[in-house]
């Protein structure tokens, strides 16, 4: 959390920063505060609906699916692994609102679901360059073909 507080603290755009260590926590200071952005690491997660109209990224130890899904149909922002690349999650905080980052290491992830994956992982918020790759698979290139 200390790298987190560090990595915005120049930030204009984030005016101050607040920290939950627990679920319980987490969801009191949704409920009196009024965040823009929300770096939330996905164990802490429980209800969705709690982060609507919000910038959410959220810090997984493991991807998870439907968290992704769920979280992109909410205001997600970014879905990264630990230890975010530091670029990545500003860039996440300042991406226009119909936007997401993805971490790249989860993009071989999400093709790698299988076909019911690919479908699911099209109604996220994808760049540019994760949609063409979808489109690729689909027409049955392999993840080799595709790099």
């Amino acid at each position: 959390r200390n790298g987190l507080r560090a990595i915005f603290a120049k930030d204009t755009f984030i005016i101050s920063i607040e920290e939950a260590a627990t679920t319980g926590e987490l969801e009191r200071k949704l409920m009196m505060m009024p965040e823009d952005a929300i770096f939330i690491n996905q164990s802490l997660l429980t209800d969705i609906s709690l982060l609507m109209d919000k910038h959410i990224v959220i810090i997984a130890d493991k991807p998870d699916r439907g968290v992704l899904l769920a979280a992109s149909a909410h205001g997600l922002y970014g879905y990264f692994l630990e230890e975010p690349d530091e670029d990545l999650l500003r860039k996440a905080v300042h991406l226009p609102d119909g936007n997401c980052l993805l971490d790249p290491a989860l993009t071989v992830w999400a093709l790698q679901q299988g076909t019911n994956g690919v479908e699911c992982v099209q109604d996220a918020r994808l760049t540019a360059r994760e949609h063409e790759v979808l489109a690729l698979r689909k027409q049955g290139r392999t993840i080799r073909q595709i790099a």
